[in-house]
């Protein structure tokens, strides 16, 4: 006999409902993103002219390339232990692993941020080989 309880149907159950919010958020998520990333490029390349922009984008490749090195293991572990606490009713736990992972993003992020804007003239000129290129590794 089949177990047609509606919080097991993930069309219209509790899961699915969950599920369907998750992704309309993330989809608007990604929307906005988008949407401010268009602006923002039209405003350097209107305002500051598109060789700049060309330059910015350089710079934001090597940047999100540095991010994403950074932030791929913390991402990893809240998405692991933090659904691991909650159906243990472990609220304690989950917050830990949340005020964890907000400090180390915050502390780690600003070190990183603080080597680049300070190491922005060396990166510039020796990883990327455009020195002109520190100004926008330093505005990022």
């Amino acid at each position: 006999m089949a177990d047609d309880s509606p919080s097991r149907d993930l069309s219209t159950g509790p899961v699915g409902r969950r599920l369907g919010v998750g992704a309309a958020t993330q989809f608007a998520g990604i929307a906005a993103q988008q949407v401010l990333k268009f602006a923002t490029h039209w405003l350097i390349a209107r305002l500051l002219g598109a060789s700049v922009l060309g330059l910015f984008n350089y710079s934001l490749t090597f940047w999100s390339a540095v991010e994403m090195s950074f932030t791929g293991g913390l991402i990893r572990t809240v998405m692991r232990y933090l659904p691991h606490h909650v159906a243990r009713d472990e609220k304690e736990h989950a917050a830990g692993v949340l005020w964890l992972a907000a400090w180390a993003a915050w502390l780690g992020g600003g070190v990183l941020a603080l080597i680049i804007f300070l190491a922005a003239d060396p990166i510039a000129s020796s990883l990327l080989d455009q020195p002109e290129a520190a100004q926008p590794l330093r505005v990022l």
